[in-house]
């Protein structure tokens, strides 16, 4: 299985975005790439090959549920959500759209690398079982 060492961060607040890249590097030893926008999101997304995408939910512009779903076709890149907007019904919504976590703010940053991780291997396990069925 691979290894979580890079993370394409969508968050359009800079003191947010510090927090991650912060507790990510220094806990995990996570490459973290910053994006403030969708539009630098999906291109960052192609330059970066992130193993795994954080993307905030309610962003000016492009939302990161409209970011997401103009991921390349076919691409096989986790995506998380942090967001303050946590209730079940938009739960519902983000995992119905293929996110495979949704990390509540505010979040404990000594524990965010290690939920990033555990989605990172829940996405891996479930792409070996469609590899194999």
């Amino acid at each position: 299985m691979r290894e979580l060492k890079k993370v394409l961060l969508l968050e359009d607040v800079p003191a947010n975005a510090g927090v991650v890249q912060m507790a990510l590097k220094a806990v995990c030893d996570i490459e973290v790439q910053h994006a403030m926008t969708g539009e630098e999101a999906l291109e960052a997304f192609r330059h970066f090959n992130p193993d795994l995408c954080l993307f905030d939910l309610v962003l000016p512009g492009m939302s990161g549920l409209e970011t997401m779903q103009q991921l390349p076709t076919g691409h096989d890149v986790p995506v998380v959500f942090l967001t303050a907007w946590a209730d079940r019904e938009l739960g519902e919504i983000l995992l119905g759209a293929g996110a495979v976590d949704i990390v509540s703010k505010p979040f404990d940053a000594l524990k965010l690398g290690a939920r990033l991780e555990k989605a990172f291997r829940y996405h891996q396990r479930m792409s070996q079982l469609k590899t194999a069925s």
